[in-house]
């Protein structure tokens, strides 16, 4: 599912947006930022602070979860189905994986949400349509970025 392009946006970019629908049946979009890929389909997050996330993946477990290049203006959109695991319950593999990137967090991590994969697609901004290359948007949007980091009025 996830290609290598995929994976690179999603390891480059890790912050994620989860879509859940609640017991309610209304939408809810929270960030997580400790995703990591533990295959071409599978990726996961460290549960830190997420209890209604994870209440709504109880009540339904299809989420879709979008990741965001910036720079690029690319997106990563996948569709899965969502499970929660105990961090003590955890298999070694998937503990392995977060610590590879997240071992600061271990201490207050309590457990995970795994995402089976069902849909991957990579979204990219019309600008490419328009004949604009990744390296012109990278340097608009660093010196975009650069501007708002600068300004005076924060």
């Amino acid at each position: 599912m996830l290609n290598t392009q995929m994976v690179q946006i999603i390891q480059d970019y890790p912050p994620g947006l989860v879509a859940t629908i609640t017991a309610e049946g209304r939408p809810a979009v929270s960030p997580k930022g400790t995703f990591f890929v533990t295959s071409a389909t599978q990726i996961a997050c460290a549960h830190i602070r997420s209890p209604k996330t994870i209440q709504n993946i109880q009540h339904h477990p299809h989420v879709e979860i979008n990741f965001i290049d910036i720079l690029t203006r690319q997106a990563v959109r996948i569709e899965a189905s969502a499970c929660y695991v105990r961090f003590d319950d955890a298999e070694s593999l998937l503990k392995s994986a977060f610590r590879n990137i997240w071992a600061d967090f271990e201490p207050i991590t309590k457990g995970f949400m795994i995402f089976e994969i069902e849909r991957a697609e990579l979204i990219r901004t019309p600008s490419y349509d328009l004949g604009i290359n990744r390296d012109q948007l990278v340097a608009s949007y660093l010196n975009k970025i650069t501007g708002y980091a600068n300004r005076k009025d924060k």
